[in-house]
């Protein structure tokens, strides 16, 4: 029993591992947003209509001679030889630029707008960031604090965790928690009761004899542990269902977002950038196999040439 959990444990590692190196969307980007590329897409649907075409075929067809002279053949051997390896040639040709169309395709639908619209995070928080209102930047901050609970909320949290782990990784958590705690805590501020006098009504009366007053220190249940700190987590449920009880602090919070809003972007876009693991290996296979498909020929066509010129 412990060795099949062992051997499971390995095995989603590696998956993690894997996961983890795909490429994100704004890689894939380069080869995704390519107007060259992107006529491939057209080839599932009329490549073959094109390229298996008896013109095109005898027009793009190799020279006889040349293959009568790498494999020592005769004038009729060598020309339908030579009509062969152009079909064949053709065929491969198909099936690579089939791969990337399908790729380039599967990246046009499924890439997440932003990604596509924005070079890079540099150009996406200055593009977005002069656009932000109040009422957007309370949509930011639910989204955000989505992203997260979305990929591991204890409570919202769904799918293989190599799978969420790749979608949101490391890096992005040790961020999110630090921005969230860091919001939170001046949100708390904010909220805390006030006296007459701008004191906190948190410090006790020094006046022997008056009725000391302590007001709840943590009225949202957002501090963990005997040194009260932050969970950002909680702070994030909080931000995300918005129930009217705890109106006071998700606005508190929506306000103090407003100095907040370059890590925020920052959030947003590294989320947005992880998305879909499996899609974007799916898409990184496809290219690769397409790239490869179509390099094949070229390879073999140049160890043939150098073959034949060093005497071989």
């Amino acid at each position: 029993m412990w060795a099949s959990h062992l051997i499971s444990y390995h095995s989603k590692q590696k998956i993690a591992e894997l996961l983890s190196s795909i490429p994100t969307w704004e890689t894939l980007r380069t080869l995704g947003q390519s107007r060259v590329l992107a006529l491939t897409a057209l080839v599932p649907f009329i490549g073959s209509i094109i390229l298996f075409n008896s013109n095109i075929v005898h027009l793009l067809q190799i020279s006889p001679d040349l293959i009568k002279d790498w494999m020592g053949l005769s004038d009729n051997a060598a020309k339908q030889q030579s009509y062969s390896f152009s079909l064949n040639r053709l065929q491969i040709l198909y099936f690579g630029l089939t791969f990337i169309g399908v790729a380039s395709g599967l990246f046009k639908l499924l890439c997440p707008t932003d990604i596509k619209k924005y070079t890079s995070i540099s150009y996406y928080i200055e593009g977005e960031k002069d656009l932000i209102t109040a009422a957007r930047r309370s949509i930011l901050v639910t989204q955000v604090a989505s992203d997260y609970l979305e990929n591991h909320g204890d409570q919202h949290a769904t799918g293989p965790k190599y799978l969420r782990d790749a979608a949101y990784p490391v890096q992005s958590r040790i961020f999110f928690h630090n921005v969230f705690e860091e919001i939170a805590e001046e949100a708390l501020i904010e909220d805390e009761p006030q006296g007459a006098s701008g004191e906190s009504q948190n410090e006790t009366s020094s006046i022997p004899g008056e009725e000391q007053f302590f007001p709840d220190p943590d009225p949202f249940g957002v501090r963990v542990g005997p040194r009260s700190v932050i969970d950002s987590e909680k702070v994030a449920a909080l931000i995300y269902r918005q129930i009217s009880i705890e109106r006071g602090f998700w606005l508190n919070f929506f306000s103090s977002a407003e100095s907040h809003l370059t890590d925020l972007l920052a959030l947003r876009y590294s989320a947005l950038v992880h998305s879909r693991p499996t899609l974007r290996l799916v898409i990184t296979v496809l290219y690769t196999m397409g790239f490869a498909t179509l390099l094949a020929p070229t390879v073999a066509t140049f160890w043939r040439v150098t073959l034949r010129a060093v005497g071989f």
